[in-house]
């Protein structure tokens, strides 16, 4: 696998060769600050750019055309990345070698960007995207896990913009007007920093060739102001109640450990062995030597040095899991764990390294974040870094690790029907 930047009209495309797919994948970004508003705008309008256009003019004319082109696969969709807000649209079409009709390349190219230039927004297609957005919300009401994540979120980052979700503010969305949409489609075109992917097996310089006939918006540098580094202080645990059958648990760690720091490899080796894989002390000792938890896990941020532990039990055993997680991080602070826990947690974080080069997507998340981070997009290094951390290096940086916040959402003494209400 081979990874390239060149660039069209001083846009940067990262063409990533590989012989592993059938398939192709070519995927823009456009790069925001994240904030709520512009959020909720970026989202409905990105949603909307896959609804129709000027050449394509309902749902359904676009559905036809994409099965037309044998299975294309076309999204407009919105994510984050630390500080950062992206729009991601992304064409997955058949590698044109298996087509025979010399003009499928031309004809994806093409379809790729009416859907991206020739846009045709209307209120209908407006009100409609508007309800879709609505239910979405609406839907995580009613998944609570996923309800309690974002309350969790919010409560933690308190004024940050981080805990904005990457689809915007429900509250926000009804006063979203036609012209905010064409605002925010031009912003995306003509201010928008962006960068485009492209993997697959293809000849690079014929796909370079056709890309820059197609490609035309305005190029604008990166931004790689992209690490949450908030002034995160001890925050007052909270619990808060509604209808749950199980409580979902969150706890804090702050480690001011980001990517690039000295530690970032010792932490990513540390959280493996404290919490994130099936082997890791959290899941032994929490769930199934003690058998409070019907999962436990913790995620290791280091676009904001947080450590994010979450688990689903009853509300009976919410104190002594949350003592047994406290006991699980002194004891890897404290280097009590064997050899092999290291090697296992070492070889979990390999594991996940090397698959994470068998997706297309993840590729293109990749290449994005080597732009981003100014790190290297083969795997060699991580691979390298990871093996050549000590129990050391874990104790040390297991050290850094404090207890900042704790989150409940629980079920106790709850009674039907009842609204959310919260103790402090």
């Amino acid at each position: 696998m081979q990874q390239k930047i060149r660039n069209i009209h001083d846009i940067p495309v990262s063409y990533i060769q590989t012989t592993q797919f059938k398939n192709m994948n070519i995927t823009l970004y456009f790069q925001a600050a994240l904030n709520a508003e512009a959020a909720t705008k970026r989202h409905l309008m990105a949603s909307m750019m896959q609804a129709k256009n000027r050449v394509y003019k309902n749902r359904q004319a676009v559905q036809e055309t994409c099965e037309m082109l044998y299975g294309l696969m076309f999204s407009a969709s919105t994510t984050k990345i630390g500080t950062q807000h992206l729009i991601k649209v992304t064409v997955r079409f058949v590698n044109p070698k298996y087509i025979d009709d010399p003009s499928y390349l031309s004809q994806v190219l093409s379809f790729l960007t009416s859907m991206l230039y020739d846009v045709d927004f209307d209120a209908a297609t407006l009100n409609e995207e508007k309800r879709f957005l609505h239910d979405f919300f609406n839907a995580e009401y009613a998944n609570k896990s996923r309800y309690a994540a974002t309350r969790y979120l919010k409560h933690l980052y308190d004024q940050h913009p981080y805990k904005t979700h990457p689809f915007g503010k429900q509250a926000l969305i009804d006063a979203v007007s036609l012209a905010d949409i064409k605002t925010a489609h031009g912003a995306m075109l003509n201010q928008n920093p962006s960068f485009i992917t492209v993997s697959g097996d293809f000849d690079e310089t014929t796909l370079h060739a056709s890309l820059k006939k197609h490609i035309n918006h305005t190029a604008h540098p990166l931004n790689d102001d992209v690490f949450v580094r908030h002034d995160f202080t001890k925050k007052q645990d909270i619990t808060e109640t509604m209808n749950l059958s199980q409580d979902r648990l969150f706890m804090t760690l702050k480690t001011d450990v980001y990517y690039h720091d000295a530690l970032f490899y010792p932490m990513q080796v540390m959280n493996a062995l404290f919490g994130e894989s099936s082997e890791s002390k959290l899941f032994l000792t929490v769930r199934e030597q003690a058998s409070l938890a019907y999962y436990i896990h913790a995620q290791y941020a280091p676009f904001s040095g947080l450590i994010t532990i979450s688990s689903g039990m009853k509300h009976t055993h919410i104190e002594a899991a949350k003592t047994l997680i406290i006991k699980a991080l002194e004891d890897v602070q404290n280097g009590v764990f064997s050899d092999h826990d290291l090697i296992i947690a070492k070889n979990y974080l390999t594991t996940h390294i090397k698959q994470s080069y068998d997706s297309v997507n993840a590729l293109s998340v990749k290449a994005l974040k080597t732009a981003l981070l100014n790190t290297p997009f083969s795997e060699t290094e991580a691979l390298n870094a990871i093996q050549a951390v000590g129990k050391e290096d874990v104790m040390t940086a297991a050290q850094q690790a404090k207890h900042l916040f704790t989150y409940v959402l629980s079920g106790a003494n709850n009674h039907e029907n009842q609204t959310l209400s919260k103790r402090q």
